[in-house]
């Protein structure tokens, strides 16, 4: 059987450089409590080895980040911001409260939010293209209460415009380009007065462009973890393309699977799996199947 892996693979450069920053703060801190505000990256094996490290990761996936930063009463207390992002009021909390704050934000997000923080401020309307409740669209919807979202182009019809009115649509660091064109689309036809600013991070468009210029494979795996929504996006461009695709997170989930009929398999991951964890399952793949 053969086997393409697609590169890049592996951590982007925002991913590598969060873990990279999180291992120094747990040594600078090695007898203090360490609370982390989300997942550092969406990644359960990384988490799971942090919290082996004694790092409590408190969930915001049902609680505002502000809310469970003043859930934490010691201000001696070191407490991380993951990377996807955060609302500047609980910035502006936790680095007045706490003695030891870290943010650790992905560059691209910043980008996206100082960028939504200029249009907004210049009279621009912004809608937003993301995915709703993510921490990075969180952050973008707190700058300012205009900054409307919307998760397809069918919300494009939902949305009541004014012709009067400068629109500018940028979308989430990790959505996929075919998606963004379908969402231009649409507002096209609803308005004349709309700026697009592509606003994909460089690894998310490389291995978006990969799976679209894949060609001849029985098999896509696409190694990630289900919670990542930059993971889901590049299964769910591979179905777009009527590509064999399926998600995998261990080997486990490899000795589920059947490769009856299977002669080319390709291979790519998420920007927040690691290179051990795509090198793990192909040398898998290539011992056992």
């Amino acid at each position: 059987m053969k086997i393409t892996v697609l590169h890049p693979y592996g951590w982007c450069e925002g991913v590598a450089v969060a873990v990279q920053q999180l291992n120094q703060i747990i040594k600078k801190h090695k007898n203090k409590k360490i609370c982390l505000i989300g997942w550092i990256v969406h990644n359960k094996h990384l988490i799971k080895d942090f919290t082996n490290r004694g790092v409590i990761v408190l969930d915001d996936t049902k609680h505002s980040r502000l809310s469970l930063l003043k859930s934490i009463k010691d201000p001696n207390t070191v407490v991380i911001l993951s990377a996807h992002g955060t609302p500047y009021d609980a910035i502006r909390y936790g680095s007045a409260y706490f003695k030891n704050f870290y943010d650790l934000t992905c560059k691209y997000v910043k980008n996206n939010i100082d960028l939504v923080k200029k249009l907004t401020k210049q009279g621009d309307y912004v809608i937003y293209y993301g995915k709703k409740n993510h921490p990075e669209s969180n952050a973008i919807l707190a700058i300012d209460s205009s900054v409307v979202i919307v998760e397809s182009a069918i919300d494009i019809w939902k949305l009541k415009l004014d012709k009067n009115k400068r629109y500018v649509l940028i979308n989430q660091s990790t959505i996929a380009k075919d998606d963004v064109n379908e969402v231009v689309a649409a507002l096209s036809v609803r308005t004349q007065s709309v700026n697009y600013i592509n606003s994909t991070c460089d690894a998310t468009n490389q291995r978006h462009k990969n799976i679209l210029n894949l060609k001849k494979v029985d098999l896509l795996l696409v190694i990630g973890d289900s919670h990542s929504n930059n993971v889901n996006q590049l299964v769910n461009l591979a179905k777009k393309r009527n590509i064999n695709v399926a998600l995998v997170n261990s080997k486990e989930d490899i000795k589920k699977m059947t490769f009856a009929g299977i002669k080319h398999v390709a291979i790519t991951s998420g920007t927040s799996t690691s290179l051990k964890e795509v090198n793990e399952i192909v040398d898998y793949i290539k011992k056992t199947i």
